[in-house]
This record gives C-alpha cells, structure tokens and sequence, in this order.
C-alpha cells in the first residue's frame, strides 16, 4: 500500500514538472480626456454655467485584446472623440489621430480600436446641460438652481487610451 501511494505521488509530480503554465492575463484600466482646440468649444454668455456629463459607474472600459498579448506590442495609443446625446447616450465615436499625443492612433492595431469602440459603444452619461439664468442674474458656483432654464447640451467628449503590458499582463491606463 506504502508502494502504491509512493507511486501516485511520484506520478503526480511529474505530470506537474511536465505541464506548461501560462502567465496570469489580468489588466488596469483608466483614461484621460484630450485637450480640446479652443474653436470647438462651447461659447457660453455672461449669465450661462454649463454642466459636464457624468458618465454612468457601470461603463465598461476597454480591455487590453488578449490575442495580442503574445505579440509583446510596444505601448499602443487609441484616442477617440466621443458624442454624447442630449439623453446621455452615446450616439458616434470618431478615432482622433491628430495632436502630439494622438498621432500613434493611426497606427494602433485594429483590435486595440476594436476594443476601444466596443466598449465604449455602451457607455451611458447623465446628460451635460446648459443652466441660463434671466439677464443680470450671475450663475452660482453649486450649479443650476432657479430661476436658471435647464438646457440638455450634446458634447463630444475625447478620450486617449493606452494599451501596454508588464510582465505578461495587459493593462490599459491613462498617460
């Protein structure tokens, strides 16, 4: 009997010594917001304060694609310009490859904007919104309260995204 289990220990460790074990895939995500050219901003008057959307917790961000984690990819960049209804849905994303820090977006391996568009495709804000108060009435600093006119706002909202890995994990982060 001693043989026997003396056997099956000796069998075990040697079908452990034989298999291979893969690297855990886990990741990070983040993003940042792209500074925006001051011709496409929102111009707002003297007796306006404007609300940015909040973007819903439940967003699902980005995940780094895991058929390319064998590649050992240098650091990937996807920025994109996100429009955001008057509803808070997102209605268009446009990739960005202009400005210093977007021009590697047009290089970006298709599954990395694959990625990037699949997730934020879903994404939910509440909605950004104009408060205009009567004339002569300044905004207050705590955001729209009477006798301010509420105004749902469509925006477009850019993002950069960073794609890279460490020690065999893929992790998309915010630089």
């Amino acid at each position: 009997m001693r043989a026997l289990l003396l056997c099956a220990a000796l069998l075990a460790l040697v079908a452990c010594a034989g298999r291979e074990t893969k690297p855990e895939r886990e990741g990070e995500v983040g993003l940042s917001m792209v500074e925006v050219p001051g011709d496409e901003r929102l111009a707002l008057a003297e007796n306006e304060r404007f609300e940015y959307p909040l973007p819903d917790p439940a967003n699902r961000f980005p995940e780094y694609p895991q058929e390319r984690l064998a590649d050992a990819l240098e650091p990937v960049v996807v920025c994109v310009a996100l429009s955001v209804g008057t509803g808070g849905e997102v209605f268009r994303i446009d990739p960005v490859a202009t400005g210093e820090d977007c021009e590697a977006t047009a290089d970006a391996p298709p599954a990395f904007r694959e990625a990037v568009f699949d997730a934020l495709g879903f994404w939910r804000y509440e909605p950004a919104f104009r408060c205009i108060y009567p004339e002569g009435v300044q905004p207050g600093a705590l955001g729209c309260i009477e006798p301010a006119e509420v105004v749902p706002v469509a925006v477009r909202l850019p993002y950069r995204f960073v794609f890279e890995q460490r020690e065999g994990r893929g992790l998309v982060g915010a630089q």
